[in-house]
This record gives C-alpha cells, sequence and structure tokens, in this order.
C-alpha cells in the first residue's frame, strides 16, 4: 500500500534517550542499524509504576491485610479499592488488582497441596496399621514440604513376586492438578493381563529423583529385580536404571518407537 499512512502515536516515554534506528541501503540490500542508543532512565512516569513487571510485588503486610479482609467476606476488588484509598492512588500501591489477584491463587495452591499431601501421608500411615504389608516411602525437600512418594500394596508385592521378570517403567507427564509426574510400575501376569506392581508420585523427572524412586521400589520388592525393564527412551530414567539397576535389559517401548518413526516419516 503506497499511500497508507501511520497514524502518529502519543509520546509514551519520559526523557529516556534509549533508541535504535534501522534504515535499509538500497546499494548493498540490506537493513544497516544507523543509530544505537542504550542509555535509559525511565520509561514510564511514576504514576504508571504499578504496570512495570519489575515494581509488580505484594508485600507481606499487603498479603496478611487482604488475608484477614478476604476471611469476613470481603471481595477482591473490594480489597484493591481499599489499599488504594489507604495509599491514596494505585501508583503508591504498586500494584494491579490482577497482580494480588494471582498471588492469593499462589498462596491457596501452596496451602492446598500441602493440606492434601499430609492427608495422603495420614491416610497411607493408617493403611500400614490396617496392613503391616503395606508400604510406602516419602521425602522431604529443603524447605520442609513433602518431595516423592511412593507405595506399594501386598497385592502388588504378591504379583511382583510372580510376574516381575518383565516390568514397564513409565510415567504420564503433569496430567493431575498438582503438575507432578506420576510413575507406574506395571507388568503382565499369566492370563496377559496388566498388573500394577507399585506407584510414584515424583517432584521432578532428574536422575536423583528417578534414583529414588527405583531404590524406594526394590526396597518394597525385597530387593528383587526384574530381568528386563521397557521404558519409552527418557535419558534420566535410563541413567538411573544403570544406577539402581545396572544387571537389567533396558528395553524400548515399541509403541513410542513406532510414533517416532511416524513422526520422522512426516517430516
Amino acid at each position: 500500500m503506497t499511500d497508507r499512512v501511520r497514524r502518529p502515536r502519543g509520546q509514551t516515554r519520559e526523557g529516556c534517550r534509549a533508541a535504535m534506528k534501522i534504515n535499509f541501503d538500497n546499494e548493498k540490500m540490506l537493513w544497516v542499524v544507523t543509530e544505537f542508543g542504550n542509555h535509559h532512565c525511565k520509561l514510564l512516569s511514576g504514576k504508571h509504576n504499578q504496570f512495570l513487571r519489575s515494581h509488580q510485588h505484594v508485600d507481606d503486610c499487603d498479603i496478611a491485610q487482604v488475608q484477614s479482609l478476604r476471611l469476613v467476606g470481603v471481595k477482591t476488588s473490594q480489597v484493591m479499592d481499599h489499599l488504594m484509598d489507604q495509599s491514596e492512588s494505585y501508583a503508591i500501591v504498586g500494584y494491579t488488582k490482577k497482580d494480588l489477584q494471582n498471588w492469593l491463587d499462589t498462596i491457596r495452591m501452596s496451602a492446598s497441596c500441602n493440606s492434601d499431601t499430609d492427608s495422603i501421608i495420614s491416610y497411607m500411615t493408617v493403611k500400614l496399621e490396617m496392613d503391616p504389608r503395606f508400604f510406602f516411602r516419602y521425602s522431604i525437600l529443603e524447605d520442609g514440604s513433602k518431595g516423592n512418594l511412593f507405595w506399594a500394596d501386598a497385592m502388588s508385592q504378591c504379583d511382583y513376586r510372580y510376574f516381575g521378570d518383565v516390568m514397564s517403567f513409565d510415567k504420564t507427564h503433569l496430567t493431575n492438578s498438582y503438575n507432578r509426574p506420576l510413575v507406574i510400575f506395571i507388568g503382565v501376569n499369566n492370563h496377559t493381563k496388566t498388573t500394577v506392581f507399585g506407584f510414584g508420585l515424583l517432584v521432578d523427572e532428574t536422575v536423583d529423583t528417578y534414583t529414588w524412586i527405583l531404590m524406594s521400589f526394590l526396597e518394597a520388592m525385597r530387593g528383587k529385580c526384574p530381568i528386563s525393564v521397557v521404558t519409552d527412551g527418557d535419558r534420566a530414567m535410563s541413567k538411573a536404571l544403570m544406577l539402581v539397576m545396572g544387571t537389567v535389559v533396558h528395553r524400548l517401548c515399541s509403541w513410542h518407537l513406532e510414533r517416532n518413526v511416524q513422526t520422522n516419516v512426516g517430516d
């Protein structure tokens, strides 16, 4: 469009000398930077600081005040108006209503996760008291919260004793509400039906985490290693297998192999 006219934009910078100009060189047929200045002062005036990511921070005192008001039924938008009245402007508050809502959601999710974790540990402790053959282990993170979790009931241990020569070591990636990998140890019984040997809920997918879950699995199964283990080819998982079960025969899942072949052929 040769007759296109660019609409003038309002100036949002106030005294900032940072700029870059680019021109097209017709002889070299290249875009060339003709001017560059990296001397920043400020992008927005003080009345817009709450929109800058570097300035968006909710103080602990504000969070305590907000939580107290929320307990008596005050809405987040009303809490934000109250904070603005105290500070006399949104710029002095330093964050927006959305920022405040995000912080409250983060605190709520953290409290819910810790509460659910404690409930799981309590439930499994009761299961262990009812059935001494029930097995579970969990780890503690540096911040004191619960980390990895593994459990296997008596029937799973019995099935592994008879059908544990070949085992699948698989995971589902971030499919639960806590965004944690779920590891499943499965095999096939004498009726060619899938049988479960154990479960693990992990904090991440590193070698150390997989090593912990495999050692917990061997502890539950009285140290018996399978003959063959099938995985999806995850490198961290494979390395952990070599560290904990160095004598097993490692095989890759045929479904993942076929999917990779189809993907490569399609590309």
